[in-house]
């Protein structure tokens, strides 16, 4: 889930002025469908500006130019657009249909398809590298993760790399609580973040308010969970995996962005054997 930082204004949230809503989507958990021009517009373009330069240079130092590299979880596809220009052959999943339409739009020459985690549609070894950004794999429930990470593992050749990041405990504790509500002139959306310590669930709440032809609004609702993955369970599922030399790298501390704590990537190779 994205970040919720932005340039523009975030206000406490307040009692909404009147006005007409004409469309309601109905909250399905973690379904990105209803919000998904909200997250190209809002949340999207983070994962470029902000993770991408460190990402392409662990890729330009572990692959070869022009390789084939995966976006698990694409979302609205800026990071397969941003391969596709930096020379390598680019696919993209996820499980929003609303979201894979806009990334064709935006990279027409990608391989996009819909699917789900642990079920890729590609057969093993395709990749050299495989990318799953955006604490996407904090949706994944702990007991599925293992599962998942071997999906993963399974797409890439042998001696390519598994680049992932996670929302760690600190950072749901400091960075999911709290509303905020951003305003732009074609675009209204408040989000709510909780974190429940006990169970070690994030719950991501969004209303999205957006303008129509009619001059009326439509509003759109979504709910996102994700759950907390220590790092000796990812660690297991990456050996499991055939993954090795692991490594990680904190947001905050390792990439520079301050305000991001509690974020951590993890890079891995695949076993190449003897």
């Amino acid at each position: 889930m994205a970040d919720r930082g932005g340039t523009h204004a975030r206000r406490p949230v307040s009692q909404p002025s009147r006005c007409v809503f004409i469309v309601e989507a109905w909250m399905t958990v973690n379904s990105y469908d209803p919000i998904a021009r909200v997250y190209d517009v809002l949340w999207g373009p983070v994962s470029v500006t902000r993770y991408l330069p460190a990402i392409a240079d662990w890729l330009s130092h572990a692959i070869a130019p022009g390789a084939r590299v995966l976006d698990v979880a694409c979302g609205a596809g800026q990071v397969v657009a941003a391969m596709i220009e930096r020379g390598y052959r680019a696919a993209g999943i996820d499980a929003a249909p609303a979201m894979i339409d806009i990334a064709r739009r935006r990279a027409p020459t990608a391989e996009l398809s819909v699917a789900q985690f642990g079920l890729l549609p590609f057969a093993d070894s395709e990749f050299a590298a495989t990318l799953c950004l955006f604490d996407s794999l904090n949706h994944v429930a702990p007991d599925q993760l293992a599962t998942v990470i071997s999906d993963l593992a399974r797409v890439i050749a042998p001696g390519g790399l598994l680049v992932f990041d996670v929302n760690t405990e600190d950072g749901f504790r400091q960075r999911w609580r709290g509303d905020s509500v951003e305003v732009r002139d074609d675009l209204v959306c408040i989000t709510r973040a909780r974190y429940n310590t006990e169970y070690q669930i994030g719950d991501y709440l969004i209303t999205a308010f957006e303008p129509t032809n009619s001059g009326q609004w439509s509003r759109a609702d979504a709910h996102l969970r994700e759950y907390v993955h220590p790092d000796a369970a990812i660690r297991a599922a990456l050996a499991a995996a055939h993954m090795i030399d692991v490594d990680t790298l904190a947001s905050d501390v390792d990439l520079g962005f301050t305000r991001d704590v509690g974020r951590v990537f993890y890079r891995a190779r695949k076993d190449a054997g003897p």
